[in-house]
């Protein structure tokens, strides 16, 4: 009888320490000592804030691509059709499509690609913006690619404003998950500039939508807010805190962050020792679904002081091919469904899809205590594109669209 004991006790001991072990790689790997304060304090802090009772929700609901196709226009146009299959039946309560923003990779940038996805966006189904992979820059060195960029972007309509006069402005994903030098690998450098932030404001950038980034020591300790970050060019990762972006404050820093989804799934336990964590990825190994819809959504991502405005940020590598199925399948098609039925009756939830500018805008409009429908502020403060513009429209004469 001892001995059994002591084998029972034995192996109690060495799950434990399994256990331990499991839960422990899974901290590091995810890099929750970066951010697991913050979620805590959520979690803790719950929110007092009360939604009129008369009044329904507004879901809003934009999915960015980190779109990497490298020059493969066959493949483009392949992906194009597939795309538009799977979006055509789909609606929000405004009558549009789901919204795809292309966080596009300027130092790939290839004419006939920019063509082919300029196309689909007149359709109705989203807005192109900027991506960039870019390494050892100095300041001087990423300017020059900022501009060349925004040269050839507004060539074709993306980055330049139909306002008059026409605005030049982007929303910005670092390809290499290493804003304002915040990331090495494998010792090399994935930035090299300390005052990224500020350089990109400069040159038009209205807000950065990169995060999150558990698996890197880009990660922001802030998570599941929009806040303002304050450059500091003398160190690296000035962003790692800011200035929550609420109802009534007034805007404080150098950059806008719109942090996405960063949560604790306790209902998954597919780990089996530990819940999933959920960061609204959509790839073949994270399939959407209507079970993982209810967690974007009870994130309750909103401006402070207004609560009736939910933001669900979701993002995707749509062009890689392994990937490309989870953007297209029947997963993420189910998920379109059950949002537009459960998040759409017009009595609880009104939904609404968006692009990365349409989020800004609304979101602004939200800090400067504007109320009603989100979607009357579409295009709040930045003004559609001009590639956008039906190809009847004929552009002004200082437009440097091509068509």
């Amino acid at each position: 009888m001892r001995l059994r004991k002591t084998i029972i006790m034995l192996f109690g001991l060495i799950a434990l320490v399994g256990i331990s072990l499991v839960g422990y790689r899974a901290i590091k790997v995810k890099k929750m000592q970066i951010w697991f304060g913050d979620y805590l304090s959520q979690a803790f802090a719950g929110t007092d804030e009360e939604t009129a009772s008369d009044s329904p929700r507004h879901l809003l609901v934009m999915f960015g691509d980190h779109f990497e196709p490298s020059g493969n226009v066959d493949y483009v146009k392949h992906w194009i059709t597939q795309f538009r299959k799977s979006r055509k039946n789909h609606y929000d309560a405004d009558g549009r499509h789901p919204q795809h923003t292309f966080f596009y990779p300027a130092e790939q940038f290839d004419d006939e690609e920019i063509d082919e996805l300029t196309a689909i966006c007149r359709e109705g189904y989203g807005e192109i913006e900027l991506q960039l992979h870019h390494f050892h820059d100095t300041p001087a060195t990423l300017g020059g690619k900022l501009q060349q960029a925004i040269d050839n972007f507004t060539r074709h309509g993306w980055m330049t404003t139909t306002s008059t006069p026409p605005e030049t402005t982007f929303g910005f994903v670092h390809g290499n998950w290493a804003l304002d030098n915040s990331r090495t690998y494998q010792g090399s450098d994935m930035c090299g500039v300390n005052n990224e932030i500020t350089l990109l404001r400069e040159y038009g950038c209205y807000a950065d939508f990169t995060f999150p980034a558990i698996e890197t020591t880009a990660q922001p300790a802030m998570i599941n807010r929009f806040y303002y970050a304050l450059d500091d060019p003398t160190k690296p990762k000035s962003y790692a805190r800011g200035t929550v972006m609420a109802v009534g404050t007034p805007p404080s820093g150098d950059l806008l962050i719109m942090h996405g989804i960063l949560t604790i799934d306790w209902s998954d336990w597919s780990h089996i020792f530990y819940p999933s964590i959920e960061v609204g990825m959509i790839s073949h190994e994270t399939l959407a679904t209507p079970r993982r819809a209810d967690v974007w959504v009870e994130t309750n991502n909103h401006i402070p002081g207004q609560p009736e405005w939910v933001f669900v940020k979701l993002y995707c590598h749509g062009a890689i091919r392994a990937d490309s199925l989870s953007v297209w399948g029947p997963e993420l098609d189910e998920t379109f469904t059950y949002l537009e039925t459960r998040y759409n009756d017009g009595k609880s939830w009104v939904l609404h899809y968006l692009t990365a500018r349409e989020m800004y805008n609304i979101a602004k409009a939200a800090e400067a205590g504007e109320t009603g429908n989100p979607a009357d502020y579409r295009d709040y403060l930045i003004a559609p594109y001009r590639a956008t513009l039906p190809l009847s429209i004929e552009p002004s004469a200082d437009s440097t669209m091509t068509e």
